[in-house]
């Protein structure tokens, strides 16, 4: 019976390995800086966590361009590009968190 459980995991595709590590990363640089004074927090996020966020950005636009329409997929990476000025506002404000779960 235990060859017949479904992990959650198991049917991820490739693009959603990708988002996955890009958004990993980002909350990697976020445990790094979080107990930095604001100013080197701003500077490390600066330094670490915008080129990653800007590869994600393009990674999405990519993204956008090549999965079907009206999808699941689709969906989420045009909630994204579509919110990603507030996505990314805590890239510039050492005082805003990276998400709103805290």
């Amino acid at each position: 019976m235990l060859n017949n459980f479904h992990h959650p995991y198991q049917n991820r595709s490739t693009c959603d390995d990708r988002a996955l590590t890009l958004y990993a990363r980002l909350y990697a640089v976020e445990r790094e800086v979080s107990l930095l004074a604001p100013a080197q927090r701003l500077a490390m996020r600066q330094a670490q966590a915008k080129p990653v966020a800007d590869a994600l950005h393009q990674w999405l636009l990519v993204q956008r361009q090549q999965v079907p329409g009206g999808g699941a997929t689709f969906r989420a990476i045009d909630y994204s590009l579509n919110r990603w000025s507030a996505l990314t506002h805590y890239l510039n404000d050492p005082q805003v968190p990276i998400d709103n779960n805290w």
